[in-house]
């Protein structure tokens, strides 16, 4: 028996006791004031269901569910810790399961649960569902699952031994056209030891041709050694002579180069002497090109402090001119301030006119479908209840 439901942050119940008596109890109230969260806390507390945070309660906190019965004090926690906690025993690490103590120690199913709209127990269920409910109770349910599950092993060993059948006829047919290849078995053999044999006697032969070859090549560089020996004695002779006259040669080229220096040593005497008897003409005209040079860097210079100057004067024309124009241009620039921010303010104007023009379209649409909404309440839940008469 129920003794005492604490519910704290879940759904619309931020702190509710409730105390049971024993026989029944009845929770009243008007809609919308938690009623049937009671029974979901208690579904929560017994199953671990639903998952997720979507019925805590939006004002935040720690929700803990807790109920205490005539043997136990079961509760739930969940926020900062999750957890169950069966008389003080903390129990956490459980997933989406709940631990097998609470299951036990509560001893409550789903037919244990009935909400608002559900239908009469067993009084509106069809008679296979009544059948599969009291098969559930008195553990039938376990046969029939046995049964279907042995029928199917039967079923898949049926086909396994159908398969296997199938497999060792396919198998004796091939081993039928193969009996054949046994017989000539042997004779294969016989053929690929001989096929062996004449690929060996195949490369011994490639490799005798090779060595012919190969000996051909060393009779024909013999020969040719024996020739040059026979010659090597005349070809000494001629070598020396051609060292000896290589000799003479050079020596030859060393004096006609020295001749070619001498030569050209006595034209630079000549021209030396020819230089000195003009030097003092030379320097005469040296001083002369100096002092036009030096001319020359002078008349540079004031050009191009005449073209400054000319710069200078056109430069005040043209601040002169812009001094004039800066009265009117101060008050171009403010105007166009100005404008910027009455052009700035149309906007936020426009803005807010299409924001209130939107808010006003949205609030038609709600207002219609509000009285949709009434209309079809008002049709569909009559004035009167017809469960308690008022």
């Amino acid at each position: 028996m129920f003794k005492k439901l604490e519910i704290i942050n879940f759904q619309s119940h931020k702190h509710s006791i409730l105390e049971f008596h024993p026989g029944v109890n009845i929770i009243k109230g008007n809609t919308d004031t938690g009623k049937t969260a009671v029974v979901r806390g208690i579904k929560l507390l017994n199953f671990n269901r639903p998952t997720g945070d979507a019925f805590k309660s939006h004002w935040g906190g720690q929700m803990s569910i807790s109920l205490e019965t005539d043997d136990h004090k079961i509760e739930r926690i969940k926020g900062t810790k999750n957890m169950y906690k069966l008389d003080k025993v903390e129990m956490t690490a459980f997933g989406t399961d709940v631990p097998q103590e609470i299951v036990h120690a509560l001893n409550m199913t789903e037919t244990n649960y009935k909400f608002q709209h559900d239908g009469f127990f067993l009084l509106s269920d069809t008679a296979g569902e009544v059948a599969q409910f009291f098969n559930k109770i008195s553990h039938l349910d376990k046969i029939d699952k046995g049964v279907r599950f042995l029928k199917s092993q039967i079923r898949s060993q049926n086909n396994t031994v159908k398969a296997n059948k199938a497999f060792i006829e396919d198998k004796k047919t091939k081993y039928k056209q193969y009996k054949r290849l046994l017989k000539n078995e042997t004779d294969l053999e016989v053929v690929e030891s001989s096929m062996s044999n004449l690929r060996r006697s195949q490369n011994a032969i490639k490799n005798l041709s090779k060595l012919l070859v190969h000996l051909q090549q060393t009779k024909k560089q013999l020969n040719k050694l024996r020739k040059q020996q026979e010659i090597a004695p005349a070809v000494n002779k001629n070598i020396n002579r051609l060292s000896a006259i290589k000799q003479t040669n050079d020596k030859k080229k060393t004096l006609l180069n020295l001749i070619t220096k001498i030569k050209t040593i006595q034209s630079d005497l000549e021209k030396l002497q020819i230089l000195l008897k003009l030097k003092p003409a030379v320097i005469k005209c040296k001083k002369q090109v100096d002092k036009q040079k030096e001319l020359g860097f002078s008349k540079i210079k004031l050009v191009s402090l005449l073209k400054k100057t000319q710069s200078i004067q056109t430069k005040l024309k043209n601040h002169q001119t812009l001094l004039v124009q800066e009265q009117s241009v101060v008050s171009l620039l403010k105007k166009i301030n100005t404008f910027k921010k009455d052009n700035q303010q149309l906007k936020d104007l426009t803005t807010k006119i299409e924001i209130a023009q939107q808010t006003a379209v949205t609030n038609k649409k709600l207002k219609r479908k509000l009285e949709t909404l009434e209309t079809e309440f008002h049709n569909n839940f009559p004035e009167i209840c017809p469960l308690c008469g008022k």
